[in-house]
C-alpha cells in the first residue's frame, strides 16, 4: 500500500510541475556501456621500434587456417585439400569451397585456368599481417588473381567488450566517377555517370558481425528495440561451424541500422552513421574504375558471390551459398576494406532515386521524409557478380521484412564517421 501512495504522490507531483511547463524525469536512463575508440594510424616502416597496436590485439591477423589455406587455395591437387577438410572438419572457414574445388579437381584432375594455366595466379600471403596491414589483390579478365600486394591504412578499433571490436578504416578524399559505363555488362538505366567530390571519412573495415550486434542490441535503446540475432544463417542454423559470431548480420530493416549507429555514437560520443551511397561506391572502388574494385572479373577466390555464373571471360569458380565470417576470404580493396562485393547486402543513409539528376555531388545523402525504398549495396553472396558490382544499385523497403525483391532478407551493414567528426584528443593538443 505505501508503495501504491508514494507513486500516486509522485505522479501528483509531476503533473504539477507539467502544469508550469517544468521538464520531469519520468524514469532513470539505465545504463549503457561505453565504448572506447583506439587510433592506430599508419606509420612508415622503421627499425627503431614496434609500430602502435591497439591496447588489446583485434582480430585482424591471419590465423594458422587462413595461412594454410592461402597455401593452399590454387593447388591443382585434391590432395592438399582433402588434407585441409580433414584437419579442419566441417566447422573449418574455407570446408564448403575445399569440397567443391576437390570435386572439380578430381572430375577434371586439373583445374584449368587462362588457358590451361594457373601460373599466372597470385602468391598469396602467407605470412601474420600487423593491425593496421592488409593483402590486396587484382584480377585480369579471365579471373585470374595477380600483383599481390600489402597496404596499410589508419585504423580504429572501437572496443565493445573483451574480444568482441568494431574496426573502420580511414578512407582518404577523392574525386570519382560514379555510376556505370553505358556498355558495362548487367548496367542498369539509373546508374547514370556523374562525377561526385567525397570528403574523408572512415568505414567499416568488415560488415558489422552477429557478436556485435548483439552487444549493441543488449544496449538500452534511442527509440526502438533490436533483437539480438536476427539472421537467418546463424548459430542455431550452421551448428558445428566455427566463427559463426563473425558472421555477418543479416534480416536487419533500415530503421534498425540506424538505431545501431544511434547506440554506437551514444556509447562513444562520436557521430557514427550508415554510411552514404556515394561513401559507399567511391570506397568500394578504392580507386578503381573497373566494373569491380579488383578488376573487371570476380570469383569467389576474393568475393563471396555465385562463382556458377561468371562475369565477363572469367570461368566458374566453386560456390559457398551461405555468408562467410567477414574478411575470411583474406583479400581486401586497395583501401582495405573486406567483402565490399558480396557477403550481405549493405544499407545506406539515403532515399532510392530512380534518377543521380537530384543526388548531392559533394558526398553527402540524398533524403526525402518518408522513403518507400532506401539504398542498399554489394549484393548477396548467392547472387552472380553481375549483381554485385560497384555501381550495382539495390533498393528495399526500410521494415519490409521476407523475402520479396524489395524486402530486407539479408540485408546488413557497415558504420561510418565522418573525418571531421573522428577527432580526438591527442588531434587537439
Amino acid at each position: 500500500m505505501r508503495t501504491s501512495s508514494r507513486i500516486v504522490v509522485f505522479m501528483a507531483a509531476a503533473l504539477a510541475l507539467v502544469g508550469l511547463g517544468l521538464p520531469v524525469l519520468v524514469e532513470a536512463q539505465r545504463e549503457y556501456t561505453p565504448i572506447k575508440v583506439i587510433r592506430v594510424p599508419t606509420v612508415a616502416r622503421t627499425s627503431s621500434g614496434p609500430r602502435p597496436q591497439p591496447r588489446v590485439v583485434v582480430k585482424a591477423k591471419l590465423s594458422d587456417e587462413d595461412i594454410l589455406w592461402n597455401q593452399i587455395r590454387n593447388s591443382d591437387d585434391p590432395k592438399p585439400l582433402k588434407d585441409y577438410m580433414t584437419k579442419f572438419g566441417e566447422g573449418g572457414k574455407y570446408f564448403k569451397i575445399a569440397e567443391r574445388l576437390t570435386e572439380t579437381l578430381e572430375t577434371e584432375r586439373a583445374r584449368k585456368i587462362a588457358n590451361g594455366s594457373t601460373d599466372s595466379d597470385a602468391k598469396l600471403l602467407q605470412s601474420e599481417l600487423e593491425f593496421n596491414q592488409f593483402q590486396t589483390v587484382s584480377i585480369d579478365d579471365l579471373g585470374n588473381l595477380k600483383d599481390p600486394k600489402i597496404g596499410e591504412a589508419e585504423v580504429l578499433a572501437l572496443e565493445l567488450a573483451e574480444g568482441v571490436y568494431m574496426e573502420l578504416v580511414k578512407v582518404p578524399a577523392g574525386k570519382f566517377t560514379m555510376g556505370s559505363p553505358e556498355d558495362e555488362v548487367g548496367r542498369d538505366k539509373n546508374e547514370k555517370q556523374h562525377e561526385v567530390n567525397v570528403p574523408a571519412f572512415y568505414m567499416g573495415r568488415f560488415e558489422i558481425t552477429q557478436a556485435q550486434w548483439e552487444f549493441i542490441a543488449k544496449q538500452p535503446k534511442i527509440a526502438i528495440d533490436l533483437p539480438e540475432n536476427p539472421s537467418y544463417f546463424n548459430r542455431a542454423r550452421l551448428q558445428g561451424l566455427k566463427d559463426t559470431e563473425t558472421l555477418p548480420v543479416e534480416n536487419i530493416t533500415w530503421n534498425q541500422a540506424v538505431e545501431f549507429c544511434k547506440r554506437v555514437a551514444r556509447a562513444t560520443g562520436k557521430k557514427f552513421r550508415l554510411p552514404n551511397e556515394a561513401e559507399w561506391e567511391y570506397a568500394c572502388r578504392a580507386g578503381s574504375t573497373t566494373t569491380f574494385s579488383f578488376g573487371n572479373a570476380l570469383n569467389t577466390r576474393v568475393a563471396n558471390v555465385n562463382g556458377q555464373f561468371p562475369y565477363g571471360k572469367s570461368k566458374k569458380t566453386p560456390t559457398v551459398g551461405r555468408t562467410v565470417p567477414v574478411g575470411s576470404l583474406g583479400i581486401a580493396n586497395a583501401f582495405g576494406l573486406f567483402d565490399m562485393h558480396g557477403n550481405v547486402w549493405e544499407w545506406c543513409q539515403d532515399a532510392f532515386t530512380e534518377d543521380y539528376a537530384n543526388a548531392p555531388s559533394n558526398g553527402r545523402p540524398y533524403d526525402v521524409p518518408g522513403a518507400i525504398y532506401r539504398v542498399r549495396r554489394g549484393g548477396y553472396c548467392i547472387f552472380k557478380p553481375e549483381i554485385c558490382r560497384a555501381a550495382m544499385r539495390g533498393r528495399a523497403e526500410p521494415d519490409a521484412k521476407g523475402t520479396c525483391a524489395t524486402c530486407i532478407a539479408f540485408t546488413g551493414m557497415r558504420i561510418a564517421i565522418s573525418g571531421t567528426d573522428m577527432v580526438m584528443a591527442e588531434d587537439e593538443k
